[in-house]
């Protein structure tokens, strides 16, 4: 007996309902089950697309990276004498003396003394020491006979970050018991490296400077 046609009109009513409300509910879940997979590979697509942008970046970072530690080495990387060392490291402490350093050199203008922050009246030999493979450390001791606190600041800070990589080893400072001027001795040390990896690239700053300072 066909099961159908011993149902009246209102039960077949709720039949079609019923069967119609599965459908929807299948046809809903098969959709949800397709949007979910639709959003994980949107996310995923979104982070693989993140992924190359972040290996971009650190890649650009990177050369960023070896191209500073290769103007470092070219800076740096030196087989001068004793004395081209000296002339380097002493043209550099006059220049951060000057009441402005940034100030291009100029061949043509002569440095007066009044062009200076800080007197330093002489700037004696100092002492190469091989300290490892491949790099010597110059260190040279030098007094500034009279300044005041600010400029012993501003002077202690072009030290610490002079391009050229100084070391400050020790400093002592005097005052007269009557004056406010202070009396300031440094010892600072220059590492130059003696091993660079390619003698055609790395260059002396000092074989490159054209500028010249002193007192």
């Amino acid at each position: 007996m066909n099961f159908w046609t011993t149902l009246n009109t209102r039960e077949r009513t709720l039949a079609k309902l019923t069967g119609g409300l599965i459908g929807i509910a299948i046809l809903v879940g098969i959709f949800y089950r397709g949007y979910d997979r639709f959003t994980s590979l949107d996310n995923r697509i979104d982070s693989l697309e993140q992924e190359v942008l972040n290996l971009h970046h650190y890649k650009a970072q990177q050369e960023d990276v070896e191209t500073a530690y290769r103007k470092v080495v070219e800076e740096h990387s030196t087989k001068l004498t004793m004395e081209e060392i000296h002339d380097g490291l002493r043209r550099e402490i006059y220049r951060l003396a000057l009441r402005n350093p940034d100030v291009p050199y100029n061949p043509q203008k002569s440095i007066h003394h009044n062009d200076y922050m800080v007197k330093i009246p002489t700037l004696r030999e100092g002492i190469l020491k091989v300290e490892g493979d491949g790099y010597r450390e110059y260190q040279v001791r030098f007094t500034i006979p009279s300044c005041n606190p600010l400029e012993m600041l501003v002077m202690t800070r072009r030290l610490e970050t002079s391009g050229m990589l100084l070391r400050i080893d020790s400093f002592d400072m005097a005052r007269e018991p009557s004056g406010t001027q202070l009396r300031l001795t440094y010892e600072v040390t220059r590492t130059v490296l003696d091993n660079p990896e390619s003698d055609d690239f790395f260059t002396s700053a000092d074989e490159t400077s054209s500028a010249e300072y002193g007192q």
